[in-house]
């Protein structure tokens, strides 16, 4: 054994040594594709939603102030907060909107426990107040949808797909029927709803006729059990309306019910204006048409009157997952949008929950009517659909026309490429080399370069290329700052780097231009990352690569990096990643994924390598930017291409 052990380390210090290692270990694409539901339709990586890093909560902080507008961007234009990456400046031509009213959340509190004192002399006082005694705050981790009116969506989706997004949500509704959460009770609501909520329950009897409306509240369980509280403790009497598509609830006494129809397909005659509305996992997180629910609840408030929606918890908090193309092409979370309705009295309150069982921050949305002109949100169109429950879903307003406007994307290729530019590692030939890795030992470019001929091209399209080409003949390598491997890969690494004869081979910037055909063409952080013009630099690439040459193009980190997090909105409706449709979409070329481990603190880089197989027929379809989004881990806004 110990002599095996040996002479895998000698051969791994010869060069060319890649096949005695078992690398480059280049792993052909298992293409992801969906359906225009959404729905996974093979193996792979996942696909057509954003990446986890745009899609996160604001962790570790109990409560979300009012966005903070950046330089340049117009006022009416709000950033997200700051957990949430601001999108893209917009240049001043770009479409504006009268100043929305966002106030800032309620002071920040932990799930309220009965008897507990208040967070600060602000925050709605609770203490000694008999409202809630006895009930059971159970800050359960449950997060799953309350059936109801939670299939809204089925009956009312707007989607370019026609019928067929339509007969899909149906479809999902009835499959999950039986793992809906249909029995919620009053605790629930209250640890989930928030302060805000439990504030305006205890003052809701003080107001004239009161009325509350439970929207897709299931069995009525949260209902029946405050109706049934306040009889007991001789409250004033609140009329209360339940609103659940399906449900064993009748009415009788002060609670009326509304079932067999969905929220948008009830006349506003039918439903009397009321003090508070509740939306726990109803209508809002599976509508196609978010801007109806929102308008019919803003509709049926009385003035001074609030509406509480639970936008999601974890990993399933729609409010941020959901994503809005607005008019100019900036694509945002759901609830940023909100901040950009003219008018709307809108509060978005974050709380941070521990469980025996684990910790996660929760989102609720307060809709506040006051008296005035009234507030009207921008129609959103639904473009895709994931099932899941609740799904996940990307809208973009009806002002979109198709494509992300001129200044928005001179704007994002300008940052890119300055920013990419100003980052000191894309300059580092070590960096360079990792960014290519196959594998502890191995990187794919070191045999590529290997096989080249002496005075044979090597073009680079990175922001730093000449750097880069300076390190590489230069011959001094330090892996030591690429990632955390085993001191002795990082020395292994180094020293068959410095065997590289980078002089024998002919580089050249593309600034310089393609002259003739190239062995080697590598994209390092450049033209496909900050052009936006994916479809145009890959014809670039293969037209200047020579028939037996390679071209490699370094795609970022497996869970953040741009390769995973671009996306590709086909003409049938399904999103593919931009990974998966350099791998998937490109005829007369041979695609292979490289990736490897760099690390806890990176995890696994990626690289695609791609040959010609036929010259004339490697041709890919046109990409057009739909929408720009917060940036990647590089700093660059992440795209939403559209196949034409």
């Amino acid at each position: 054994m110990t002599i095996k052990r040996t002479a895998l380390l000698l051969a791994c210090l010869l060069p060319g040594a890649e096949s005695a290692l078992g690398a480059p270990s280049r792993i052909p694409e298992v293409p992801t594709l969906e359906s225009p539901l959404g729905s996974r339709t093979g193996a792979g990586v996942q696909s057509g939603v954003l990446g986890p890093a745009a899609l996160q909560t604001q962790a570790a902080t109990l409560s979300v102030t009012p966005s903070i507008t950046p330089a340049g961007l117009p006022a009416a234009l709000k950033a997200p907060a700051p957990a949430l990456a601001a999108p893209v400046v917009v240049a001043a031509a770009a479409p504006q909107r009268p100043a929305p009213t966002v106030k800032p959340a309620t002071a920040p509190t932990k799930a309220l426990v009965p008897g507990a004192a208040p967070a600060r002399a602000d925050a709605p006082d609770t203490s000694g107040k008999a409202l809630f005694d006895g009930i059971n705050l159970k800050h359960d981790a449950d997060e799953s949808p309350v059936q109801g009116v939670a299939g809204t969506a089925g009956a009312s989706r707007l989607a370019p797909q026609d019928g067929r997004i339509v007969k899909r949500s149906y479809e999902g509704i009835s499959k999950g029927e039986a793992t809906f959460t249909r029995g919620r009770d009053l605790g629930t609501y209250v640890e989930k709803l928030g302060p805000g909520f439990h504030a305006a329950i205890d003052a809701i009897g003080r107001r004239p006729d009161p009325r509350w409306l439970d929207s897709g509240g299931g069995e009525g369980v949260a209902v029946k059990e405050y109706l049934d509280l306040a009889k007991a403790r001789n409250w004033p009497a609140v009329k209360i309306t339940l609103l659940a598509y399906d449900t064993p609830a009748r009415s009788e006494g002060l609670l009326e019910v509304l079932s067999g129809r969905y929220l948008e397909k009830i006349p506003d005659s039918e439903i009397t204006k009321s003090d508070i509305i509740t939306d726990l996992f109803g209508p809002l997180s599976y509508s196609g048409q978010p801007h109806l629910v929102l308008q019919k609840y803003l509709d049926r408030l009385k003035d001074g009157g609030k509406a509480f929606i639970h936008l999601g918890a974890g990993d399933q908090a729609f409010g941020t997952t959901n994503q809005v193309v607005m008019a100019d092409g900036r694509v945002v979370p759901f609830v940023d949008w909100l901040k950009t309705v003219p008018g709307l009295d809108f509060e978005y309150e974050v709380r941070h929950i521990v469980t025996p069982m684990r910790e996660f921050d929760t989102g609720t949305a307060i809709l506040t009517r006051r008296a005035g002109p009234d507030v009207r949100f921008p129609p959103l169109e639904l473009i895709q659909y994931k099932e899941g429950m609740p799904p996940r879903m990307m809208f973009r307003e009806a002002g979109h026309t198709g494509q992300a406007s001129a200044a928005l994307v001179e704007s994002a290729r300008a940052a890119a490429r300055s920013h990419l530019a100003a980052d000191a590692r894309w300059g580092d030939a070590a960096m360079f080399l990792d960014s290519f890795r196959s594998g502890e030992f191995t990187s794919s470019i070191l045999p590529a370069f290997s096989r080249l001929r002496a005075g044979a091209r090597w073009l680079d399209s990175s922001p730093r290329a000449g750097d880069v080409a300076r390190g590489m003949e230069a011959g001094k390598f330090d892996f030591s700052k690429t990632g955390d491997f085993l001191g002795l890969a990082q020395k292994i690494m180094s020293w068959r780097a410095s065997r590289l004869d980078a002089k024998r081979y002919a580089h050249a910037p593309w600034a310089d231009g393609p002259d003739g055909r190239a062995g080697l063409i590598t994209d390092f952080h450049g033209g496909l990352q900050s052009d936006y013009r994916p479809s145009e630099t890959l014809r670039r690439y293969l037209d200047a690569l020579a028939d037996d040459g390679e071209l490699h193009l370094s795609l970022g980190t497996e869970i953040n990096g741009y390769g995973m997090r671009a996306q590709v909105i086909m003409p049938d409706g399904s999103i593919l990643t931009l990974r998966e449709w350099l791998m998937s979409r490109i005829p007369g070329i041979k695609a292979e994924r490289t990736r490897a481990y760099a690390g806890r603190n990176v995890g696994e880089r990626t690289s695609v390598r791609i040959s010609i197989t036929d010259r004339k027929a490697a041709r890919g379809p046109d990409l057009e930017v739909f929408g720009l989004g917060a940036p990647d881990e590089d700093g660059v806004p992440v795209p939403v291409y559209r196949q034409r």
